[in-house]
C-alpha cells in the first residue's frame, strides 16, 4: 500500500529561494541588454525584451508548489523569448538567468534550469555578487535536491550556507537550513532534520518571515508524523495553518488543509479527513491551482480505497491523472498510476495492473526516483509471480533491494521477513507463502 499523496511534506515545503535585486520586472536592464547589438536590431532587441518581461512577471508570480496553468505557460513563453534575445546578441545579466531558472524549475524543465543558475553564478562569482552567488547555490540545491541527488544539493546548501553567514545575511541562512532539513528528512535523519528545522525557525521568528516561520512549522509536524507523535504533528499544523490564513496565503492554507487530512487519515477518521480534503480542494479549484485540485482529488481516492469504494477510487484516480498529464505532473502522475496498478488488480485485471505499473516505472526511472522505482519493480515481480514466471520475479525483487540498499530506502517488510535482504545472496524463493 502507498503512503498517502499530499501536497508537501517536510521535503520541500518552503523552498530555498530567499530573494535579492527582485525580478526582471522590477529592473532597468535595457543598456546591459543592448551591449553587443548592432544598433539596427536594438528595436527588436527592446521589443523582445518586453515580452520577456511580461512573461516573466506572470511566472514569478506564481506559488513554486501549487502554479496554474497560465503561469507554467508563460514560463515556457519567457525560455523563447529569452532564447531569441540570445540569439540576437543581446547579453541578459545573472539576475535574468535567476529568474529564467525559476521559469524552467516551473516548467519542469530542470537541464535548463541548472543551465540558468549555473550561468547566473558564473557571473555573480566574476562580479563579486556574493548574496546572488549564494542564491544561485541555493537555486541549484533546491533542484538537485528535487532530483534527488541528495549529495549534490547538501554541497551546495553548505557553500551557500557559509557565503550567508559571511555577508550576515539571516534570511538565507534560514532558507538554506530548512534546505539541509529537507535533504535529512528524504534520507529519513529525521533528529537532524529536526535540529535545521529548529534552527531555521528561531531565524525566522526574529527577522519576522512569517512564510518562513509556517513553513518551518509544517516540516516540523511532518517530523513528529513519522515519529508518532500525531499530537504534537496536529499542533503544529494547526500553528502553520492559522499564519497562512494571517497573511492570506490561500495556497499555503490548502497545503495545511491537505495534511491535516493526511493526519486525520493517520488516525483512521475517514469523514474528517474526507472534510479536510474536501476543504482543501475547495481553495485550489478557486485559486486555478490544478496541480493541487489533482492532489485533493487522489488523496480523496485514497480514502475511498481504504473504505472498500474501488469503483469510486478509481474514478478519483483516473481524474487526478488526467490532469497531472495537461500540467506535467509526472511524480504525480507515477503516484496515481501506481494506486490505478493496485485497485485494477483487486478487481482481476493483472494484465491492466502490470501496463499500469510499469508506466509508473518509466516515468520513475526517467526522473530518477528511486524510491519509485523500487516500489514499482516490487509491484510488477509480485504481479510476475502470480503469473508463475517466478526467474523474472526474482529478478526484479533482486533489483528492488539492491535500488534501495545503493540509495539509502527502507526495504519493504515482505523482503525483510522472507530474508531478502542482501541482492547477491542465494535466496530461497519463492517464499513458502505469496504474501503481497
Amino acid at each position: 500500500m502507498t503512503p498517502e499523496d499530499v501536497d508537501q511534506t517536510a521535503n520541500g515545503d518552503g523552498n530555498t529561494q530567499i530573494g535579492g535585486d527582485g525580478n526582471i520586472a522590477g529592473r532597468d536592464i535595457t543598456t546591459t541588454i543592448i551591449q553587443g547589438v548592432p544598433p539596427s536590431e536594438h528595436a527588436r532587441v527592446l521589443a523582445q525584451l518586453e515580452i520577456l518581461k511580461e512573461k516573466l512577471a506572470i511566472a514569478l508570480a506564481a506559488d513554486r508548489d501549487d502554479p496554474s496553468e497560465e503561469e507554467v505557460q508563460s514560463a515556457g513563453e519567457a525560455m523563447e523569448a529569452a532564447e531569441e534575445l540570445e540569439e540576437m546578441g543581446a547579453e541578459l545579466d545573472a539576475w535574468s538567468y535567476i529568474d529564467l531558472g525559476d521559469a524552467a524549475e516551473l516548467r519542469g524543465k530542470m537541464i535548463f534550469a541548472v543551465g540558468y543558475n549555473r550561468e547566473a553564478l558564473r557571473l555573480f562569482t566574476h562580479s563579486g555578487d556574493r548574496e546572488g552567488e549564494a542564491w544561485a547555490l541555493g537555486n541549484l540545491a533546491n533542484i538537485s535536491r528535487l532530483r534527488g541527488e541528495y549529495e549534490e544539493a547538501k554541497q551546495f546548501y553548505n557553500d551557500a550556507l557559509v557565503i550567508a553567514r559571511e555577508i550576515e545575511y539571516p534570511k538565507g541562512i534560514a532558507a538554506f537550513l530548512r534546505g539541509l532539513g529537507n535533504i535529512a528528512n528524504a534520507e529519513a535523519h529525521r533528529e537532524e532534520a529536526e535540529q535545521f528545522y529548529e534552527e531555521s525557525l528561531v531565524i525566522e521568528h526574529e527577522i519576522g518571515n512569517k512564510k518562513g516561520i509556517s513553513s518551518n512549522y509544517n516540516n516540523l509536524a511532518v517530523i513528529a508524523s513519522a515519529r508518532g507523535d500525531l499530537d504534537e504533528a496536529e499542533r503544529l499544523q494547526h500553528e502553520s495553518l492559522a499564519i497562512k490564513r494571517e497573511i492570506g496565503d490561500r495556497p499555503g492554507e490548502a497545503l495545511s488543509l491537505n495534511n491535516l487530512g493526511k493526519l486525520a487519515t493517520k488516525r483512521g477518521d475517514w469523514d474528517e479527513a474526507v472534510r479536510l480534503y474536501k476543504e482543501s480542494l475547495a481553495i485550489k479549484r478557486v485559486i486555478g491551482d490544478r496541480k493541487g485540485e489533482a492532489t485533493s482529488l487522489s488523496n480523496l481516492g485514497t480514502i475511498k480505497r481504504k473504505r472498500g469504494d474501488y469503483d469510486e477510487a478509481e474514478r478519483l484516480h483516473n481524474e487526478s491523472l488526467t490532469i497531472r498529464r495537461q500540467v506535467g505532473y509526472r511524480r504525480g502522475q507515477s503516484y496515481n498510476l501506481n494506486a490505478l496498478g493496485q485497485l485494477v488488480r483487486m478487481r482481476g485485471d493483472i494484465d491492466e495492473a502490470e501496463s499500469l505499473h510499469s508506466q509508473a516505472l518509466a516515468i520513475d526511472r526517467a526522473d530518477g526516483n528511486f524510491r519509485g522505482e523500487s516500489q514499482e519493480l516490487y509491484r510488477i515481480g509480485d504481479i510476475k509471480m502470480e503469473r508463475g514466471d517466478l526467474v523474472e520475479a526474482e529478478r526484479l525483487f533482486r533489483k528492488s533491494v539492491r535500488i534501495c540498499i545503493e540509495n539509502d530506502i527502507q526495504l519493504r517488510n515482505w523482503y525483510a521477513e522472507n530474508g531478502y535482504t542482501d541482492p547477491d545472496a542465494p535466496w530461497d524463493f519463492p517464499p513458502k507463502e505469496d504474501e503481497t
